[in-house]
């Protein structure tokens, strides 16, 4: 390939344009035109369209191995779709750090539709009849059954009312469960003990547990029992309130 060499010695100005026949494509080590220094372009000519691109125009594209810094407002018009980490008019290897807002149609995470997500995989249930029980073995009085859920992070809401008929210096015990195969199996995710000194008196419970959950259908049970037999406690108003919060 013969290339011609412009040292300082005979330096040139052109006043009118120039035009480099070679057609030489751009790799590292040939092309068109090399240049061992940079480039100064003086012009503040805005592009606007394809046809018309200002001060640097390229019908072709452009590789750039270091940092890249733009003033102006940046338009990427490639209109390609986006259904994975691959596609789309715009592919960024690494990670993003913006200062500002971000407004985009629909934002996904491995696969799944991010939005706001506080109050959304909604389960609830309530059971207000009273029931009660003198026996010292739990007895499941309420369950939450979820649909299939997305993991992340949630809020459940419990709650229940008590009262204790006779022998108010026994225990009452009330364990909620999640994921439990049987009574008294299962993860506890919270127990409460009561020794009421007070008899035939109902006594409210509410409780807010968060819980990061996996992905699939979950079970949440309420379970309640005495500390010893012969000793009664009746159990009503129970409910389950489960919701995703991130």
């Amino acid at each position: 390939m013969n290339i011609q060499i412009l040292t300082a010695i005979n330096q040139k100005s052109f006043v009118s344009p120039v035009e480099i026949l070679d057609t030489t494509f751009s790799t590292s080590t040939g092309a068109s035109l090399f240049l061992r220094g940079g480039i100064t372009i003086f012009s503040t000519t805005d592009s606007t369209n394809f046809d018309f691109g200002g001060s640097f125009l390229t019908f072709g594209g452009i590789a750039v191995s270091k940092s890249t810094l733009i003033g102006g407002v940046t338009s990427i018009l490639n209109t390609s779709l986006s259904n994975n980490t691959s596609t789309g008019a715009l592919i960024v290897s690494g990670g993003g750090g913006f200062n500002g807002d971000v407004y985009a149609k629909n934002i996904y995470s491995n696969g799944s539709p991010l939005k706001n997500l506080w109050g959304t995989e909604y389960s609830y249930t309530e059971l207000l009849a009273s029931a009660g029980s003198t026996s010292n073995s739990f007895s499941q009085r309420i369950s939450l059954t979820s649909g299939t859920l997305l993991g992340g992070t949630y809020h459940l809401n419990i709650g229940f009312w008590f009262e204790k008929n006779s022998n108010t210096g026994n225990q009452s015990q009330f364990q909620v469960l999640l994921d439990s195969t049987a009574l008294s199996t299962g993860t506890l995710l919270h127990e409460y003990i009561d020794r009421l000194s007070i008899s035939n008196m109902v006594f409210p419970r509410f409780d807010t547990k968060t819980l990061s959950l996996t992905s699939g259908i979950h079970t949440f049970s309420l379970l309640f029992r005495n500390q010893s037999n012969g000793s009664a406690t009746n159990i009503s108003n129970s409910r389950f309130e489960l919701f995703r919060i991130y």
